[in-house]
């Protein structure tokens, strides 16, 4: 699938960056901002079945974007796992999040990569949460490993926003999906986008991630698919 004009035109513009590595376990993924979110829009695309150039002319998603793009990495929530940042090929921006689940937790969320939101989100409004993802190294006897990815509310009781359940990440880089309608408002910055990744001893990959809300009245059957 070829990347349009429009989209090229629109994303290229922006200045690239190099965000500095963050402290502890907020390890900030180097990367050139206009050719990532270039391949975000195609990666976005592909994944509804849409010609790139059609897909930005009919919505202009950056316009959309409300996870922080100052803030653009993940962090990591668990005591039984180990992070590190990894060259890797295939993926926009060329370095990988890795994060690697010594022990498995009783819950799925036991560990969990996750990224800033900061705009807000209201009652009803279409929320699609993609992200890079490839299994480094699958659980014992498995070809893949397999996460729980959502928006959901950032404090307790971390309400859910929309989620895909138990989703297969295999081997080769891939753009993943959750999206759907928000039960719940939410304000500036009470938000997050996570990827559970504690059910099994398991090494999985991140790369670059992005949290769009179309309002109430997009189609949900225009969102990409896993």
């Amino acid at each position: 699938m070829q990347l349009g004009r429009v989209a090229a035109a629109a994303v290229m513009r922006r200045r690239a960056q190099d965000p500095g590595r963050g402290k502890g376990t907020a390890r900030e993924i180097p990367m050139r901002q206009a050719k990532i979110l270039a391949a975000i829009v195609l990666g976005l695309a592909a994944g509804a079945g849409l010609a790139t150039g059609a897909f930005a002319r009919q919505d202009d998603i950056l316009k959309n974007r409300i996870d922080d793009p100052k803030k653009d990495h993940w962090t990591t929530q668990g005591t039984e796992q180990k992070t590190s940042v990894a060259k890797s090929d295939g993926v926009p921006g060329g370095f990988a999040y890795r994060v690697k689940v010594n022990t498995a937790g009783p819950n799925d969320w036991s560990t969990a990569a996750s990224t800033t939101i900061a705009g807000p989100i209201k009652k009803g409004d279409v929320v699609l949460f993609a992200f890079w993802a490839r299994a480094e190294k699958p659980p014992k006897g498995a070809e893949a490993v397999r996460v729980n990815a959502r928006v959901q509310q950032s404090a307790a009781p971390y309400t859910g926003v929309v989620e895909a359940f138990d989703v297969p990440i295999g081997p080769e880089w891939k753009m993943y999906f959750a999206s759907g309608k928000s039960p719940i408002d939410l304000g500036a910055g009470q938000a997050n986008a996570a990827v559970h990744l504690g059910k099994a001893v398991q090494t999985v990959d991140l790369g670059p991630s992005m949290v769009l809300d179309f309002g109430p009245d997009y189609p949900l059957a225009k969102l990409p698919k896993n």
